[in-house]
């Protein structure tokens, strides 16, 4: 199967650089998904601080333009470490564009991200929740020519992100982790 196509593989645990659980890995570490985010190479890689292990999911925002060369332009992102403690990365991108915020509630968690690429940018993304409520899609409807990848991840939780910027967002990927 193409690397870059269809869903997801199995996901690589992610080993923080504190050695939690003594020195090991942590029990609930967080799961990164996808090989270096899907989307195109250019721009600078984006992830978020090594020795903050996320646990849950508080807001998302998108920055986007709609149309037939609509895009996501940046993406910022809220969550609480393992020690509750909130922590803020980005924007990634440029904040250009209309902002979308989505809000998670403390008795819901994100499940799935479905990410639509064309021309070295992401094109579109939408956000599916426990509730379930769908957040999207935000950017340009996709259409035949874009690339669909899905990171479905139920019945655990999306903790965090990690991707690819510069002008534009140009690629995603996802942290996991059993719901907190």
């Amino acid at each position: 199967m193409n690397p870059l196509s269809g869903r997801v593989p199995e996901a690589i645990s992610w080993i923080p650089r504190d050695g939690i659980g003594g020195g090991g890995l942590w029990k609930d570490a967080p799961k990164k998904l996808g090989p270096s985010g899907y989307g195109g190479i250019q721009g600078t890689a984006k992830d978020i601080n090594s020795n903050s292990v996320p646990k849950t999911l508080k807001s998302v925002s998108i920055w986007s333009k709609g149309g037939n060369t609509g895009r996501i332009n940046a993406i910022s992102f809220t969550y609480y470490d393992k020690d509750n403690i909130e922590v803020n990365e980005g924007p990634w991108g440029t904040t250009d564009g209309t902002p979308n915020v989505i809000s998670i509630g403390h008795d819901e968690y994100l499940t799935k991200l479905c990410v639509t690429t064309a021309n070295n940018c992401v094109t579109s993304l939408t956000f599916n929740t426990s509730k379930p409520a769908v957040h999207g899609p935000m950017g340009k409807e996709p259409t035949t020519g874009d690339k669909a990848f899905t990171i479905d991840v139920d019945p655990d939780s999306i903790v965090a992100f990690f991707g690819r910027a510069d002008h534009y967002l140009r690629a995603i990927g996802a942290y996991s982790a059993p719901q907190a």
